[in-house]
């Protein structure tokens, strides 16, 4: 360092005259700058990460998380296109009685439940609470909906005959009403191209220092290229122009030919029929451009339209979180509610022989865990407060988001009040319990996970505060410390085959004696696991193996499987084990302070 005057510098150019290079007081000023702005960075980086906790903002732990949530809910839920009744691990359609009245709710993947970890916020599940709420027990809401579904498949849907039974599902399930809940994709009749990126993350330094601020960045310059960039019918359109491009042309004059054939279909029905728009959320200037045709054509084929948006802007601010999660652009329970509450008043005012008479009394109702995450918890109830479930060690198998810790959920059928909870195991382990709740004036439930209380040991009890005693509890997320994967034995890769007919298979012809076998169909205990958690589905049918994800057979002398997402396991990157039994389930004793539901 050579100081010349007041100055000081690494070093000095000598011409005519001195000029001082990297001048001192130039690096500590850049050094200052720099500092402040990695320090308005980290600061920046920190407010992302408490506004994605909140559910505010997508970050990249939040679309990794929502795709695991819809990994799992592929696993949970047990219909497809070619049997679209929703139905999954612990919920089934209603058994049809001529004592009860049946709405039949048709739609894609607003039914199916895109995004959401509970089922029972899903719209066509708030509908059945909504009606028992304004005290018409006596209808029982059944559901058809399929991801990526169109009109052209629900009216498919509708007009197939069951391969087994030779009924349609309107014959089978006698529906005194059919709502189809439209939403901005269903006219695609496979005319328009749609344009889609492929975001792969970053390696970079930065990228892993700010991974909130760079998924920020990404998200609004995909934004800007949507609007900016050239597209055109080979290239495909970007999701948002391509939902505008299924309104116009040969796509949209075959839309209107499909609706006049679904009218036609419905009259045979002789029971009423009407279309619902379901907008994700009160955007005026997103959506109405979207219904402004469709709000018209569809009743000129004789089908009522009835439009939620004028309404869901007056009830519904902009700044009200509205989606399924921060990374999913599906409704989440803000809007389902929503949805459900405005069905029950047009069936009130339109269609009320549809819904009967009202009941005043209410019949206790048994407290039901219906759906869970994930789906290998294998939950079963046992008593009428008491449930098991296999406790599920390795962390990416379980849900992570927004507590930012691994955890189960499990899902109440119906809100419930709770007092205590007590977990009984012959390991030590520790329990800490969140709760999600309904919201105390609208009724839809809250994006806010509430800390209920942790308890260690092999009988552990969580007493519920008076404030959380108070809630009317949607879902319990418990985090379990001091679970350990099971030992189980490796399946090689190497000796892993796919017969002739598709379906992946090891051989195990030590272990022909314990096998399931046409004399003995379920005789194996054997369990198989991937990446140290269990798959779901044992003694499934081949046939089913073939074309459906996390099943397993122990048949003779070979072990036939597919894996939980239907790809390779030859080449997935997963382990492959079993163990010839089951880990033994954790207990769950739920102390309820309400006899029924109260919504």
């Amino acid at each position: 360092m050579i100081k010349k005057g007041y100055i000081r510098a690494f070093f000095w150019l000598s011409k005519k005259k001195s000029v001082p290079v990297f001048p001192l007081r130039s690096i500590i000023g850049l050094c200052i700058v720099f500092i402040c702005l990695v320090a308005i960075a980290f600061f920046l980086e920190l407010e992302l990460g408490m506004m994605a906790k909140t559910q505010q903002i997508s970050t990249p732990e939040w679309v990794l998380e929502n795709s695991k949530i819809n990994k799992q809910n592929y696993i949970k839920i047990l219909n497809n296109k070619t049997n679209p009744i929703m139905k999954g691990l612990g919920f089934a359609p209603p058994e049809v009685s001529n004592e009860r009245k049946r709405i039949l709710v048709v739609g894609d993947s607003y039914i199916w439940g895109d995004g959401l970890v509970n089922i029972n916020t899903v719209w066509w599940r708030q509908l059945n609470w909504e009606l028992e709420k304004r005290g018409y027990n006596n209808i029982d809401v059944i559901a058809i909906g399929v991801n990526g579904a169109s009109t052209k498949d629900q009216l498919a849907w509708l007009k197939e005959k069951d391969k087994e039974s030779g009924l349609s599902i309107f014959e089978k399930y006698k529906p005194d009403a059919i709502i189809f809940g439209y939403v901005t994709n269903d006219p695609d009749m496979g005319y328009v191209k749609q344009y889609s990126t492929n975001k792969r993350p970053s390696r970079s330094l930065l990228a892993r220092l700010f991974p909130n601020i760079r998924e920020a960045v990404i998200e609004r310059y995909e934004k800007k290229l949507e609007t900016t960039g050239k597209y055109n019918d080979l290239t495909g359109y970007p999701y948002e122009q391509w939902e505008l491009m299924l309104l116009q042309g040969k796509n949209y004059e075959e839309y209107k030919k499909l609706i006049l054939e679904l009218s036609k279909e419905l009259k045979n029905y002789n029971v009423p029929a009407f279309f619902v728009s379901t907008p994700t959320s009160p955007n005026a200037t997103y959506v109405a451009p979207r219904y402004a045709q469709i709000k018209e054509d569809i009743p000129k084929a004789g089908i009522p339209f009835y439009n939620l948006l004028p309404t869901m802007i007056k009830e519904i601010s902009p700044k009200e979180n509205v989606l399924a999660n921060p990374a999913n652009g599906h409704p989440g329970p803000r809007v389902t509610r929503f949805f459900a509450k405005q069905v029950v008043d047009i069936l009130e005012k339109d269609y009320p022989d549809v819904l009967g008479n009202r009941t005043i009394t209410q019949t206790p109702i048994t407290p039901k865990i219906n759906d869970w995450l994930p789906p290998a918890l294998d939950v079963k109830q046992t008593a009428k407060d008491e449930w098991t479930f296999q406790g599920i060690a390795p962390p990416d198998a379980l849900l992570y988001m927004p507590i930012k810790e691994p955890h189960a959920v499990l899902s109440f059928e119906r809100p419930r009040l709770i007092k205590e909870l007590q977990f009984n195991d012959s390991r030590d382990l520790k329990y800490s319990v969140w709760v999600t709740a309904l919201d105390k004036e609208k009724d839809f439930e809250l994006a806010e996970y509430i800390f209920a209380g942790s308890a260690q040991g092999k009988e552990a009890k969580i007493i519920f505060s008076s404030d959380i005693q108070e809630l009317r509890i949607t879902s319990l997320r418990i985090k379990i410390d001091g679970l350990t994967t099971p030992p189980t034995t490796i399946i090689p890769t190497s000796s892993i085959k796919r017969d002739s007919g598709g379906v992946f298979v090891a051989s195990l012809e030590e272990l022909e004696n314990i096998a399931d076998s046409p004399e003995h169909p379920e005789r194996s205990t054997l369990v198989m696991y991937e990446n140290d958690t269990p798959l779901v589905f044992a003694h499934s049918k081949i046939e089913d193996i073939k074309t459906k994800n996390a099943r397993y057979a122990h048949w003779q002398k070979n072990l036939y499987f597919s894996s939980s997402d239907f790809s390779d396991p030859r080449n997935n990157g997963k382990k492959y084990s079993y163990s010839l039994k089951k880990e033994n389930p954790i207990s769950l004793k739920i102390t309820f302070s309400d006899q029924a539901v109260t919504q």
